[in-house]
Formats: structure tokens, sequence, C-alpha cells
């Protein structure tokens, strides 16, 4: 009895060690998506952004997902109901294009969720199909008085500012400075 318990306890590890060394190999289907602080993205009212998703599928037991979303604020670029995998291509780039509205208010948020499907199980018997369920939060940030996207549109009218502040610098310290001349009165006192 001693000798089977001393067994089971000599072999329970490298069991347990082949199965972490196999569960870390492992191949699914998968969504990646760009960094987001706290998973949230801030813009500033009727500002637009692209959020980047990729569905990524290393081996190709699955070879089609459905991608949907939820959201008022966002649109899928190129939108596909169903996409494809095939040999060459194993991750799918997607865009959404994020606007916030022109008449929210400082600290509103909005959810943007997103999932995908597979459209067919490989394998036999009953199949079980996995959704991938993903999302971030938008919140309107306070807009500024002054951002590079607003100075940028004037920059003919800043430009033509400094070239005027410029000629005036030039004027003052160029000029010859005037002779005085003394009064005939202050020659006579002496």
């Amino acid at each position: 009895m001693r000798r089977l318990i001393r067994l089971i306890l000599g072999v329970l590890p490298l069991l347990l060690f082949f199965s972490v060394i196999l569960a870390a190999n492992s191949f699914a289907l998968g969504i990646a998506s760009d960094f987001l602080v706290n998973n949230t993205m801030e813009l500033e009212k009727g500002e637009s952004k692209l959020y980047g998703v990729r569905i990524q599928n290393p081996q190709l037991d699955v070879k089609r997902v459905v991608f949907g979303f939820q959201s008022d604020i966002a649109k899928v670029v190129d939108y596909k109901e169903v996409y494809e995998f095939s040999e060459e291509q194993r991750v799918i780039p997607i865009l959404i294009n994020i606007t916030a509205p022109k008449n929210a208010h400082r600290g509103q948020e909005f959810t943007v969720g997103y999932y995908i499907e597979p459209v067919e199980v490989p394998g036999q018997g009953l199949s079980i199909k996995t959704r991938i369920d993903k999302g971030f939060t938008v919140r309107i940030k306070e807009q500024r008085w002054f951002s590079f996207a607003y100075s940028y549109s004037y920059i003919h009218l800043i430009i033509a500012i400094y070239i005027l502040i410029a000629i005036l610098i030039a004027f003052f310290l160029l000029r010859k400075p005037k002779k005085k001349v003394k009064s005939k009165s202050r020659r006579k006192r002496r």
C-alpha cells in the first residue's frame, strides 16, 4: 500500500507538469484589440477615432465567424456580417469608427460592445457555439478652448500674426535714433 501511495505521489507531479505544458500550447479562436487606459476612450464633442480589433484563429478549426457590435456611436469600416479565415489569413483586422455626438455633454459615457461567434463548430455530436463578447466605454471629455486641430485650421492667420510681429520688432530695432536738437534757448542760459 505504501508503495502504491509513493508511486501515485511520484507520478502526480509529472502529470500536473505535462498538463500545464499542453495547456500552454493550446490554440483557440480569440479577439485582440487596441489598448485603452481603464478600457475607456476619451473623445471631445464631434471627434472621431478608429479602434482596431483583430480576430485571431491560429488553427483553422473554425473557418467562418460572425462579427457583431452594439452601439449608437460606432460603425464598422467595410462591415461584413460573416468573416472567413484562409490558410494565408489567420488574423482578420477590423476597424471601428467611433464618433462622439456633437450634442453630448462633458462626462457623458457611451458603451461600445462587439462579439464574435463561429458560424459552424467542428466536431461531431453536440456542438457548443462559444460567443466571445468584449467592449469598452467612450467618455466625452472637456473641450479645450485651444486645440491643435483648431490652430491648424487657422494656421495662415497665425503665420500672418508672427510675420507682423517680426516686422514690428525689426522696425523698432533697426531704425536709426533721431539726433536730439538742442534748443538755442538752453545754450544762452549757460
